[in-house]
Protein backbone atom coordinates (compact mmCIF):
# COMPACT_ATOMS: atom_id res chain seq x y z
CA UNK A 1 0.00 0.00 0.00
CA UNK A 2 1.66 3.58 -1.15
CA UNK A 3 1.70 6.47 1.43
CA UNK A 4 0.15 9.29 0.62
CA UNK A 5 1.95 11.52 -1.19
CA UNK A 6 3.31 14.71 0.93
CA UNK A 7 2.72 18.55 -0.45
CA UNK A 8 6.33 18.75 -2.10
CA UNK A 9 6.16 15.54 -3.64
CA UNK A 10 2.99 16.34 -4.94
CA UNK A 11 4.10 19.48 -6.45
CA UNK A 12 7.11 17.54 -8.19
CA UNK A 13 4.78 14.90 -10.10
CA UNK A 14 2.46 18.28 -11.05
CA UNK A 15 5.26 20.14 -12.50
CA UNK A 16 6.52 16.71 -14.34
CA UNK A 17 2.56 16.49 -16.06
CA UNK A 18 2.86 19.62 -16.47
CA UNK A 19 6.15 19.67 -18.35
CA UNK A 20 5.05 16.70 -20.19
CA UNK A 21 2.16 18.75 -21.90
CA UNK A 22 4.84 21.89 -22.50
CA UNK A 23 7.47 19.47 -24.41
CA UNK A 24 4.70 18.23 -26.70
CA UNK A 25 3.80 21.62 -27.61
CA UNK A 26 7.10 22.96 -28.14
CA UNK A 27 7.57 20.31 -30.78
CA UNK A 28 4.37 20.88 -32.19
CA UNK A 29 5.85 24.84 -32.79
CA UNK A 30 9.13 23.74 -33.88
CA UNK A 31 7.96 22.15 -37.00
CA UNK A 32 7.00 25.22 -38.78
CA UNK A 33 10.25 27.24 -38.01
CA UNK A 34 12.42 24.05 -39.21
CA UNK A 35 10.36 23.62 -42.65
CA UNK A 36 10.86 27.72 -42.89
CA UNK A 37 14.39 27.07 -42.41
CA UNK A 38 14.62 24.11 -45.11
CA UNK A 39 12.66 25.53 -47.78
CA UNK A 40 14.91 28.28 -47.51
CA UNK A 41 18.65 26.21 -48.11
CA UNK A 42 16.18 24.05 -50.75
CA UNK A 43 17.60 24.46 -54.76
CA UNK A 44 15.24 25.24 -57.83
CA UNK A 45 14.51 22.46 -58.72
CA UNK A 46 13.17 21.00 -55.17
CA UNK A 47 9.67 20.78 -54.49
CA UNK A 48 9.03 22.46 -51.36
CA UNK A 49 5.40 21.58 -50.91
CA UNK A 50 6.08 18.18 -50.71
CA UNK A 51 3.72 15.88 -48.54
CA UNK A 52 4.66 14.48 -46.16
CA UNK A 53 7.46 17.85 -45.38
CA UNK A 54 11.04 17.16 -45.83
CA UNK A 55 12.33 19.14 -42.77
CA UNK A 56 16.10 18.70 -44.72
CA UNK A 57 16.78 19.83 -48.13
CA UNK A 58 18.64 16.95 -50.91
CA UNK A 59 20.44 19.28 -51.80
CA UNK A 60 21.16 22.67 -49.64
CA UNK A 61 22.13 25.87 -51.46
CA UNK A 62 21.97 29.67 -49.71
CA UNK A 63 21.42 30.85 -53.37
CA UNK A 64 18.10 32.50 -52.04
CA UNK A 65 20.24 34.07 -49.39
CA UNK A 66 22.75 35.36 -51.95
CA UNK A 67 20.15 37.02 -54.33
CA UNK A 68 18.54 38.12 -51.19
CA UNK A 69 20.79 40.90 -50.51
CA UNK A 70 21.93 40.77 -53.91
CA UNK A 71 18.68 42.59 -55.25
CA UNK A 72 17.48 44.12 -52.47
CA UNK A 73 19.08 47.01 -49.80
CA UNK A 74 17.96 44.77 -46.56
CA UNK A 75 19.95 47.31 -43.86
CA UNK A 76 17.43 50.21 -45.43
CA UNK A 77 14.20 48.24 -45.25
CA UNK A 78 15.03 47.13 -41.51
CA UNK A 79 15.97 51.17 -40.75
CA UNK A 80 12.77 52.39 -42.51
CA UNK A 81 10.67 49.71 -40.64
CA UNK A 82 12.19 50.88 -37.12
CA UNK A 83 11.46 54.45 -37.52
CA UNK A 84 8.20 53.79 -39.01
CA UNK A 85 7.19 51.34 -36.45
CA UNK A 86 8.64 53.51 -33.45
CA UNK A 87 6.87 56.38 -34.60
CA UNK A 88 3.41 54.71 -35.59
CA UNK A 89 3.74 53.22 -31.57
CA UNK A 90 4.52 56.40 -30.38
CA UNK A 91 1.68 58.27 -32.12
CA UNK A 92 -0.98 56.35 -31.15
CA UNK A 93 0.27 55.78 -27.49
CA UNK A 94 0.40 59.50 -27.31
CA UNK A 95 -3.44 60.38 -28.83
CA UNK A 96 -4.76 57.02 -27.43
CA UNK A 97 -3.95 58.19 -23.80
CA UNK A 98 -5.76 61.12 -24.89
CA UNK A 99 -8.60 59.98 -26.12
CA UNK A 100 -9.00 56.84 -23.23
CA UNK A 101 -8.46 59.00 -20.20
CA UNK A 102 -12.11 61.18 -20.54
CA UNK A 103 -13.81 58.31 -21.88
CA UNK A 104 -12.09 56.47 -18.49
CA UNK A 105 -12.92 58.88 -15.93
CA UNK A 106 -15.17 61.00 -16.90
CA UNK A 107 -19.32 59.51 -16.78
CA UNK A 108 -21.20 61.88 -19.32
CA UNK A 109 -24.34 60.63 -21.62
CA UNK A 110 -23.37 59.54 -25.07
CA UNK A 111 -19.69 57.50 -23.33
CA UNK A 112 -21.22 54.49 -25.15
CA UNK A 113 -21.45 56.30 -28.28
CA UNK A 114 -18.57 58.47 -28.43
CA UNK A 115 -16.48 55.12 -27.80
CA UNK A 116 -17.94 53.56 -30.81
CA UNK A 117 -17.33 56.63 -33.03
CA UNK A 118 -13.50 56.50 -31.75
CA UNK A 119 -12.55 52.78 -31.82
CA UNK A 120 -14.72 52.24 -35.39
CA UNK A 121 -15.06 48.89 -34.56
CA UNK A 122 -14.70 46.64 -38.25
CA UNK A 123 -12.90 49.89 -39.56
CA UNK A 124 -9.98 49.14 -41.82
CA UNK A 125 -11.25 45.58 -42.63
CA UNK A 126 -11.60 46.92 -46.15
CA UNK A 127 -13.98 43.74 -46.41
CA UNK A 128 -17.53 44.46 -48.66
CA UNK A 129 -20.43 41.97 -47.91
CA UNK A 130 -21.60 41.98 -51.11
CA UNK A 131 -18.54 40.83 -52.68
CA UNK A 132 -17.96 37.68 -50.60
CA UNK A 133 -17.59 34.99 -52.49
CA UNK A 134 -19.89 32.46 -49.94
CA UNK A 135 -18.50 29.56 -52.18
CA UNK A 136 -15.39 29.75 -50.60
CA UNK A 137 -16.83 28.51 -46.90
CA UNK A 138 -18.33 25.39 -48.61
CA UNK A 139 -15.41 23.10 -46.94
CA UNK A 140 -15.92 24.77 -43.74
CA UNK A 141 -19.65 24.14 -43.71
CA UNK A 142 -18.99 20.63 -44.59
CA UNK A 143 -17.17 20.06 -41.40
CA UNK A 144 -19.21 21.75 -39.40
CA UNK A 145 -21.89 19.71 -40.63
CA UNK A 146 -19.59 16.26 -40.07
CA UNK A 147 -19.37 17.66 -36.84
CA UNK A 148 -22.66 18.25 -35.91
CA UNK A 149 -23.63 14.83 -37.45
CA UNK A 150 -21.46 12.83 -35.39
CA UNK A 151 -23.04 13.66 -32.10
CA UNK A 152 -21.58 14.00 -28.90
CA UNK A 153 -20.67 10.22 -28.21
CA UNK A 154 -19.21 9.72 -31.32
CA UNK A 155 -17.00 12.89 -30.49
CA UNK A 156 -16.15 11.35 -27.22
CA UNK A 157 -14.83 7.72 -28.72
CA UNK A 158 -13.06 9.56 -31.36
CA UNK A 159 -10.94 10.67 -27.93
CA UNK A 160 -9.49 7.30 -27.33
CA UNK A 161 -6.50 6.52 -29.56
CA UNK A 162 -6.28 2.34 -30.86
CA UNK A 163 -3.06 2.53 -29.11
CA UNK A 164 -1.24 5.04 -26.36
CA UNK A 165 1.42 5.32 -29.76
CA UNK A 166 -1.18 5.90 -32.42
CA UNK A 167 -2.73 8.78 -30.23
CA UNK A 168 0.84 10.36 -31.63
CA UNK A 169 1.27 9.16 -34.83
CA UNK A 170 -2.17 10.21 -36.10
CA UNK A 171 -1.68 13.87 -35.38
CA UNK A 172 -4.64 14.23 -33.14
CA UNK A 173 -4.10 16.86 -30.65
CA UNK A 174 -6.79 15.73 -28.08
CA UNK A 175 -5.86 12.06 -28.17
CA UNK A 176 -2.32 13.17 -27.36
CA UNK A 177 -3.20 15.55 -24.46
CA UNK A 178 -5.98 12.44 -23.09
CA UNK A 179 -2.83 10.00 -23.22
CA UNK A 180 -0.63 13.30 -21.60
CA UNK A 181 -3.21 13.56 -18.94
CA UNK A 182 -3.73 10.16 -17.96
CA UNK A 183 -0.04 9.60 -17.70
CA UNK A 184 0.50 12.35 -15.59
CA UNK A 185 -2.31 11.84 -13.23
CA UNK A 186 -0.69 8.05 -12.94
CA UNK A 187 2.42 9.30 -11.91
CA UNK A 188 0.71 11.63 -9.47
CA UNK A 189 -1.08 8.19 -8.14
CA UNK A 190 1.84 5.97 -8.02
CA UNK A 191 3.51 7.97 -5.43
CA UNK A 192 7.23 7.23 -4.54
CA UNK A 193 7.08 4.46 -7.37
CA UNK A 194 6.82 7.07 -10.47
CA UNK A 195 9.92 8.88 -8.80
CA UNK A 196 12.16 7.17 -11.03
CA UNK A 197 9.91 7.89 -14.01
CA UNK A 198 9.57 11.73 -13.02
CA UNK A 199 13.28 12.48 -12.89
CA UNK A 200 13.73 10.69 -16.23
CA UNK A 201 11.02 12.69 -17.47
CA UNK A 202 12.42 16.45 -15.76
CA UNK A 203 15.84 15.61 -17.39
CA UNK A 204 14.67 14.95 -20.83
CA UNK A 205 12.53 18.05 -20.61
CA UNK A 206 16.04 20.09 -19.65
CA UNK A 207 17.75 18.73 -22.31
CA UNK A 208 14.89 19.17 -25.10
CA UNK A 209 14.31 22.67 -23.60
CA UNK A 210 17.94 23.29 -24.22
CA UNK A 211 17.27 22.25 -27.93
CA UNK A 212 14.25 24.69 -27.94
CA UNK A 213 16.84 27.56 -26.86
CA UNK A 214 19.37 26.46 -29.83
CA UNK A 215 16.35 27.05 -32.37
CA UNK A 216 15.35 29.80 -30.89
CA UNK A 217 18.61 31.67 -31.15
CA UNK A 218 17.76 30.60 -34.96
CA UNK A 219 14.01 31.91 -35.18
CA UNK A 220 15.56 35.13 -36.99
CA UNK A 221 17.23 32.93 -39.44
CA UNK A 222 13.87 31.12 -39.70
CA UNK A 223 12.52 35.11 -40.28
CA UNK A 224 15.18 36.38 -43.04
CA UNK A 225 14.19 32.03 -44.34
CA UNK A 226 10.87 33.01 -45.07
CA UNK A 227 11.73 36.60 -46.68
CA UNK A 228 14.22 35.12 -48.74
CA UNK A 229 11.75 32.34 -50.30
CA UNK A 230 8.92 35.02 -50.74
CA UNK A 231 11.42 37.27 -52.36
CA UNK A 232 13.50 34.67 -54.10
Amino acid sequence: MSLPLSGPRRSRLSAAAQLILLLLVALAMLVPLLWLVSASLKGPAEDIFTSPPALWPSQPSFEAYRRLFADNPIGTYLLNSTIVSGLAVLANVLFCSLAAYPLARMNFRGRGLVLALVVQPGAGMNIDPSNLDASSLSGYMANAGKVKETGFADFIMKLIPATAVSAFTSGDVLQVLLISVTFGCALLLIGEKGAPVVALVSSLSDAFFKCMSFFIRLAPLGVLGAIAFTVG
